[in-house]
């Protein structure tokens, strides 16, 4: 027979659980993140002390496992840049963002127009259902704009916002104004930069082959339109940097080698034109064109024209 108990002694069930309690009200996290009334966090968590990352276990960075801190900004500037690779900064520091947050702020600031939220959905999460993605973005969205206020939001769409200054916009800006016609003596330094070169995304993918066929052709002409001015060393400068952008093309090299010889060093252009023809047949198995041998006995061989031929 069991024993009966008094009932004074009896523990009375509380009608509601703290953490329910909390729940009417909202909450906030151990991350200083507060929470609508749905999804009220409880009152506290045991340690938790893991041997690995918990974001190993998330495919495709769905969830962030550590804390981000909401920042007080004032009134610093915020500054992306995505050439080389993506850093977000403030007059007082670099802005630590999580792997997922850093792809969100990067495919933004390498388009020039707001991105539609389905597409930005679908091209960041290319795995997932567009309805799981556009969750997975809403979520991403809110956890970047805790951390700074780097975007701007409509109903369809989502950009950088207008007060953060991007590099590759400045880059751009640059190209333009080299494809009118002005001769830049400065400012050019952003095209000699691989855009996003750690992100291995098809998207980012497909924007660098777009900027390297774009600042290629920026440096050559501002390489030759120095060149016809006489500024010899400047047009060497811009022509290496274009090398570095497509090492087997032959055009930037015909430039260099025409300056050094229009600049009395006509050793320094037999050299350039030896280890360009050793890259070649390396690379390709092929050796040089015959311009640019020519270019190596007639300073006013036609490099404008060899240009456009390449």
């Amino acid at each position: 027979m069991e024993p009966v108990v008094p009932a004074s002694s009896r523990q009375r069930r509380p009608d509601r659980h703290p953490t329910v309690m909390r729940a009417a009200q909202g909450s906030s996290d151990r991350c200083g993140r507060t929470f609508p009334p749905s999804i009220a966090m409880p009152d506290s968590f045991p340690p938790l002390a893991l041997p690995f990352s918990i974001r190993t276990l998330v495919p495709h960075g769905e969830v962030d496992a550590g804390c981000i801190q909401p920042r007080s900004l004032g009134g610093s500037v915020l500054q992306v840049s995505v050439l080389p690779s993506l850093h977000v900064r403030t007059t007082t520091g670099e802005v630590l963002l999580g792997p997922a947050q850093q792809q969100l702020i990067a495919y933004l600031a390498t388009r020039a127009q707001p991105s539609p939220r389905e597409q930005a959905a679908t091209d960041l999460f290319p795995r997932v259902p567009l309805r799981r993605a556009s969750a997975r973005l809403r979520q991403l969205i809110w956890r970047t704009q805790q951390t700074a206020p780097l975007l701007a939001q409509a109903r369809s769409s989502i950009a950088i916002a207008k007060n953060v200054n991007i590099d590759f916009r400045e880059a751009l800006t640059v190209i333009q104004r080299i494809e009118r016609g002005d001769t830049l003596h400065g400012g050019w330094e952003l095209l000699s930069r691989p855009l996003l070169k750690d992100l291995d995304t098809p998207w980012a993918e497909e924007l660098r082959h777009s900027w390297d066929l774009r600042r290629l052709a920026a440096l050559e002409q501002l390489a030759v339109q120095h060149m016809r001015s006489g500024e010899l060393r400047p047009a060497i400068l811009l022509a290496d940097r274009a090398s570095e952008v497509n090492p087997l093309r032959e055009a930037p090299r015909r430039i260099a080698v025409t300056c050094c010889v229009r600049a009395g060093e006509p050793a320094e252009a037999h050299v350039r034109v030896r280890d360009f023809e050793a890259l070649l047949r390396r690379e390709l198995g092929i050796g040089p064109s015959r311009q640019l041998v020519q270019a190596l006995a007639s300073p006013g061989t036609p490099v404008g024209q060899g240009i456009r031929a390449a």
